[in-house]
């Protein structure tokens, strides 16, 4: 949408998928391995709870941005808590959802140096590569919820230290490390 693709195409294109597979999840590890699995229950309730959860974010964001204190870096961290906020929410995830998080969390990383986007980005591959080994090899003895609760734990820790300390947005000379 940002880049200009049209509203309902985007909206429409992920609603004809989420009611192809008609599952909560699919080989993901997210909050649905905690028992939410009935799609017919969850579906709508997901979608608005991850509506809800973006529209807080997007006025704690905005407020920020009118203040002019928006910068490459809180845009970066936005992008990925969007990304990542998406994936842990929305039904009918896949993993392959879980590759932009994945992926902004190693180039945060690898430009800010921040300790915990590390400690987030090691987690969620944790749980990503266990979701792998699952998938390929036909199912390992480790419980589903034991595999999300890694990339759970993390994104919790994330949006924290992203919104209520304020730790993500607040701009801050390049050098200076969280």
């Amino acid at each position: 949408i940002l880049c200009g693709r049209n509203v309902k195409e985007v909206y429409l294109t992920y609603f004809s998928q989420a009611n192809e597979y008609e599952s909560m999840i699919m080989n993901a590890a997210n909050i649905y391995e905690f028992g939410m699995w009935d799609y017919t229950v969850f579906k709508l309730p997901a979608i608005m709870i991850c509506i809800a959860a973006l529209a807080a974010g997007a006025v704690f964001i905005k407020k920020l941005h009118d203040r002019k204190k928006f910068n490459l870096r809180m845009y970066s961290h936005t992008a990925l808590w969007i990304s990542w906020t998406c994936f842990m929410f929305l039904p009918s995830m896949h993993e392959r959802y879980a590759y932009l998080p994945a992926l902004l969390l190693g180039l945060i990383f690898l430009v800010y140096k921040e300790k915990l986007t590390l400690a987030c980005m090691c987690a969620f591959n944790v749980s990503l590569a266990l979701t792998y080994a699952t998938f390929l090899s036909g199912g390992i003895d480790v419980p589903q919820y034991m595999v999300a609760a890694p990339a759970c734990i993390s994104y919790c820790v994330y949006t924290y230290r992203m919104f209520v300390s304020g730790g993500m947005l607040i701009s801050r000379p390049a050098n200076r490390r969280i």
